[in-house]
């Protein structure tokens, strides 16, 4: 939801898959401020690895490593919710 003192969205971009492996997911996204992420893959929480990249006042690139504690799946669907 829109901060009220904020005329950009959270959201800008994205989620954008960067990079998915059977021992990491990459994701990209870009918003109008810094977060702290969850990520849910396959109904498993993982603690990713996310560093904010603050370009300007309402522009922040948000990159989320997870790295899962089992291997993901090969060659079938990964779900996933931020």
């Amino acid at each position: 939801m829109p901060d009220k003192n904020n005329a950009f969205p959270d959201l800008l971009s994205g989620p954008i898959l960067r990079k998915l492996e059977a021992s990491q997911i990459n994701l990209w996204l870009v918003t109008s401020k810094p977060f702290h992420i969850r990520l849910l893959i396959d109904n498993a929480y993982l603690t990713p690895k996310v560093r904010n990249i603050q370009a300007c006042d309402n522009l922040c690139f948000v990159l989320i490593e997870g790295l899962p504690d089992t291997p993901f799946p090969v060659d079938e669907w990964v779900n996933y919710t931020i």
